[in-house]
């Protein structure tokens, strides 16, 4: 089987910032339907009855999502990982972190990044070439992964804070949604 190669131009002076701003999760189960564009962006996300995704906001600069591509013979694997960085620790954000951690069955986030972009993390794409295949995804769903809560010694340089991070096995790299913030199905 032939494939073919998209041409990919440089841009002239991008701009741009690293990190996220705001993610959403849901427990992946919730989810029952997700479609794709002709060429692989995810249109729309379809949760079950009076489910939705629930928003978390993160501090400038304390979030980031990692995508780290291997392969192994024609196996493709790609590790995707979620870090977040909550400050201060007390028993509310931790109470609230629970709640996360309890779905360790694994959930699926959607991430905006700096530049307004949001991204699908926790499925797996099927598409072949510049068109996607009929029930073109499957969970993955992002487990909690390694995580520490944070006090240090030394109040001049050390930080009180909650690190947590979600970690998932896909076949690619996240795909982009078509939508903003509006179309995200959210809990009435």
């Amino acid at each position: 089987m032939a494939c073919t190669i998209l041409p990919i131009t440089r841009t002239v002076c991008p701009t741009g910032r690293a990190g996220i701003r705001k993610a959403w999760f849901i427990d992946a189960s919730e989810v029952t339907d997700i479609t794709f564009d002709a060429v692989g962006n995810v249109d729309t996300i379809t949760v079950a009855l009076l489910g939705g995704f629930t928003a978390v906001e993160f501090e400038k600069d304390t979030a980031f999502v990692e995508q780290a591509a291997t392969r192994n013979g024609y196996n493709v694997n790609t590790a995707q990982t979620l870090s977040m960085v909550f400050p201060i620790m007390n028993g509310d954000l931790r109470n609230r972190l629970r709640s996360l951690f309890d779905c360790a069955c694994g959930v699926i986030a959607l991430v905006r990044d700096n530049l307004g972009s949001i991204m699908v993390l926790g499925i797996d794409t099927f598409e072949n070439g510049d068109w996607v295949l009929e029930g073109a995804w499957d969970y993955v769903q992002m487990n909690t992964g390694e995580g520490s809560g944070n006090t240090g010694a030394d109040p001049a340089a050390d930080r009180n804070e909650y690190v947590v991070t979600l970690m998932g096995n896909t076949n690619f790299f996240a795909p982009f949604t078509t939508f903003g913030e509006a179309g995200i199905p959210v809990p009435e």
